[in-house]
């Protein structure tokens, strides 16, 4: 009876802490050239992981494999001219592309955490990013 109970609790525990595989799929980029500068967020706004993705396509995968969270938020941005920095131009309007999950925008600076975030499903994810 304790070895089908343990068994139980085995496959249990097993079950619960399936891994979520998460595959992000960028696309808009109007020149093959520079760099995708991402950030992964949980539901915390505490970044979990930071990317930098050469461009060689004007759409670009990335494979962040098994990520530890029920949900998070993504946000990038096209780094075109690799100066390391996204250029802004008159009033702090960024002139390079930029992109939220759930293709988020905010009106007056970043789209709020709870626009963009995104729970995550047991096995693979993939989410779409259009930059603008």
């Amino acid at each position: 009876m304790k070895k089908l109970i343990l068994t139980t609790l085995v496959l249990l525990m097993g079950i619960a802490l399936q891994a979520q595989e998460v595959t992000v799929e960028f696309k808009g980029m109007k020149t093959v050239a520079g760099k995708l500068y991402v950030a992964v967020v949980d539901a915390n706004n505490k970044e979990i992981r930071a990317e930098i993705v050469d461009v060689t396509a004007k759409t670009v995968k990335l494979e962040l494999g098994v990520i530890e969270a029920e949900a998070i938020g993504i946000r990038v941005y096209h780094d075109a001219n690799s100066n390391g920095k996204m250029d802004t131009g008159f009033m702090g309007i960024p002139t390079e592309a930029y992109g939220f999950s759930k293709d988020a925008r905010g009106t007056f600076g970043p789209p709020e955490l709870s626009e963009y975030l995104v729970s995550l499903k047991e096995g693979n994810n993939l989410l779409v990013i259009n930059l603008e």
